[in-house]
């Protein structure tokens, strides 16, 4: 790891790989930090994806379920089917967000990005008002590294954006409260995606996303309003 790049990007999820690929691509010479200790994990997503993204960074070939259909639930029970094909082929497809991701950073680091996992930025360098770079934790010891562009994808948590001084505050209630289990052996079509609204998810709906070869992932989003609920509705959902 250098002492100085053109940008750095804090977070190695979908949108920092992409910022760094960008960078990379015009010939900048750019650092991207992960704080997890392997890309890709935790999977924090029900891993569906529009497969022109995937085209678009050239994961086409990286392994995938292709649902035809989804079956919505109303609240009082009542479900549509709606056929997800356009044309010959679905353009939803659900994958293995730790394969997509670690393929996608191999990529980006064979463009010359360097890539470090385990290595949170903890802070940005400040000068007269202008972020100068960011202080990041590697092998225990806090470094700085300087930067005449810093882009924060760390997620919801924006820390670099919130060290920055720029307004990201919000109260709780305005984010939504998830969990999701990765499921086997449960009787579903396997090309079907299933969605369940009303009070099985207060404020959201409850997910059933074929994987292919008897798995699937099983999620749910409740409003925030009722608190950090997910969990125990999405239980009582599988139960």
């Amino acid at each position: 790891m250098d002492d100085s790049y053109d940008v750095v990007v804090v977070g190695a999820g979908p949108a920092g790989l992409a910022s760094a690929k960008s960078c990379a691509e015009h010939d900048l010479k750019t650092l991207l930090v992960e704080e997890h200790p392997v890309i890709g994990e935790p999977v924090q997503c029900g891993e569906t994806f529009h497969v022109s993204m995937l085209k678009e960074l050239g994961l086409e070939d990286i392994p995938f379920n292709e649902p035809k259909n989804a079956r919505i639930y109303s609240p009082d029970k009542k479900m549509i089917e709606i056929g997800l094909e356009d044309g010959a082929s679905s353009p939803l497809v659900i994958v293995e967000r730790k394969i997509l991701e670690k393929s996608f950073a191999v990529k980006v680091a064979n463009l010359g990005v360097d890539i470090f996992t385990k290595t949170p930025a903890v802070d940005v360098i400040k000068e007269n008002g202008f972020v100068k770079g960011v202080k990041v934790l590697h092998f225990g010891e806090k470094k700085d590294i300087r930067s005449k562009v810093v882009i924060d994808a760390s997620g919801p948590n924006a820390i670099v954006a919130r060290k920055a001084g720029l307004n990201v505050y919000r109260n709780i209630e305005d984010f939504n409260s998830c969990a999701q289990f990765q499921m086997a052996g449960i009787d579903i079509d396997g090309k079907t995606a299933e969605i369940y609204l009303g009070g099985v998810a207060p404020g959201g709906y409850v997910w059933i996303l074929p994987k292919g070869k008897g798995f699937a992932n099983v999620g749910i989003g409740v409003s925030g309003d009722i608190g950090n609920k997910a969990l125990g509705y999405l239980e009582s959902f599988v139960e």
